[in-house]
């Protein structure tokens, strides 16, 4: 498996958080001070805050552009990056994932979030390959061949299950239980699901 190069972690709260456009400044001040006093976070971590107010939604976000690290914190979401801008680094996924489960625990401390609708994660790996990455990347994940491949590759697979409770899913709510159970197999044979 090549080395992840961007970590993207995201959870959409099941209600909208209006309090973030009031507490935006606690938040921050929270992050901040917490990320001084760690251990597991540099001094830098976050060397810069900008807040964004468009008609639908307001959102603060913290960046560090030299290491690539941000967290966008809206009324709608959380996004947590981490970027290996150095050639040659990667991202250990367990790190990236517990640094965001402590500035979630802080920030839960101002604006409390008691549900979340989706949870979303990404590892960005980046393929040095001499043909076409298109092909290598269709070659490498899937049975096709890379003969004839699109340009552009976009591959989703999700298997809804019924939740613990046992009831069909909720389709307003969106509630079920989403589990990929896609496995290569040997050439030539199809993948099982």
């Amino acid at each position: 498996m090549p080395p992840v190069r961007k970590f993207t972690l995201g959870i959409r709260p099941a209600r909208r958080l209006f309090s973030v456009q009031s507490r935006w400044g606690e938040i921050a001040d929270a992050v901040f001070q917490h990320i001084r006093r760690s251990k597991t976070f540099e001094a830098d971590y976050f060397s810069a805050l900008k807040t964004s107010d468009s008609r639908d939604t307001f959102a603060i976000t913290m960046t560090n552009d030299i290491t690539g690290n941000a967290l966008t914190i809206s009324m709608d979401n959380f996004i947590f990056v981490r970027d290996a801008t150095t050639q040659g680094d990667s991202i250990q996924a367990r790190g990236a994932m517990a640094q965001f489960r402590e500035l979630w625990e802080v920030i839960d401390g101002v604006v409390t979030v008691s549900t979340a609708k989706r949870i979303g994660l990404v590892g960005e790996t980046h393929i040095e390959t001499g043909k076409s990455p298109t092909a290598e990347l269709l070659e490498r994940i899937t049975l096709l061949g890379g003969e004839n491949h699109p340009a552009k590759f976009n591959l989703r697979y999700e298997r809804r299950f019924n939740t613990p409770e046992g009831i069909a899913p909720d389709v307003r709510k969106h509630d079920f239980e989403n589990v990929a159970t896609l496995q290569r197999s040997a050439k030539g044979s199809r993948p099982s699901s």
